[in-house]
């Protein structure tokens, strides 16, 4: 079965789509002309905005302390929080992130960040990406298996594939859980270290010498 449209050329201004439709209707005895009949249906495809295969980089800008600073306006406070932001909220999160940008200062470099990621920084000629969470002996383990997710997304999104990744944590894992610090380390290649009074940061054996900047 086989479907032919007979039709003018559109009017100006005319809809081409409304136009063919009531050439159909009509049963106009003219052809419709077939490049005419082409451009119309390559015009969505031809001038569609072009999207980008993958998403863009964000820029990492130096990292300062601004937790608890809120701008009033009028009198009121509007604030929008989304998973993300809600964590990094936290004023564990932000200790946290503030004793590992101290440590990257004091080893010379400058820690920088941006809306996705926490802290990033060039050492001894490494880029590495560190990922912080708050933690209990609860939510340890689910709090480190999405910051490991998370930094393999962050990796990709700032299109740094040689960049080191790093997990640091607020509490060490307890005995039973200790077996999720030789998966971050031995399978999936990452580096984790944890705070234990705020003032420090510890990490294991087998990765003291790369983060010696950490834990120094």
């Amino acid at each position: 079965m086989s479907l032919i449209v007979w039709s003018a050329i559109p009017p100006s201004g005319a809809s081409p789509a409304k136009f063919m439709m009531s050439c159909i209707a009509e049963q106009r005895s003219t052809p419709l002309e077939p490049a005419f009949l082409v451009a119309q249906l390559l015009h969505p495809l031809l001038c569609a905005p072009r999207k980008p295969l993958a998403p863009r980089r964000y820029d990492l800008a130096t990292y300062n302390d601004v937790a608890g600073n809120v701008r009033n306006a009028r009198g009121y406070v509007s604030v929008l929080i989304d998973d993300a932001a809600r964590e990094r909220a936290e004023n564990s999160h932000r200790i946290l992130t503030n004793l590992v940008a101290g440590k990257i200062r004091d080893s010379g470099a400058i820690p920088k960040s941006n809306r996705y990621v926490d802290l990033s920084a060039v050492l001894n000629d490494s880029l590495y990406l560190f990922e912080m969470k708050s933690t209990t002996n609860d939510n340890v383990h689910a709090q480190i298996r999405r910051a490991i997710s998370q930094l393999y997304e962050y990796r990709y999104l700032q299109q740094v594939p040689g960049a080191k990744l790093v997990v640091v944590i607020e509490n060490p894992p307890f005995q039973e859980k200790r077996w999720i610090v030789d998966y971050v380390v031995k399978d999936r290649q990452l580096l984790i270290a944890w705070d234990g009074d705020r003032r420090s940061l510890h990490c294991p054996n087998d990765i003291s010498r790369e983060l010696r900047f950490l834990t120094q």
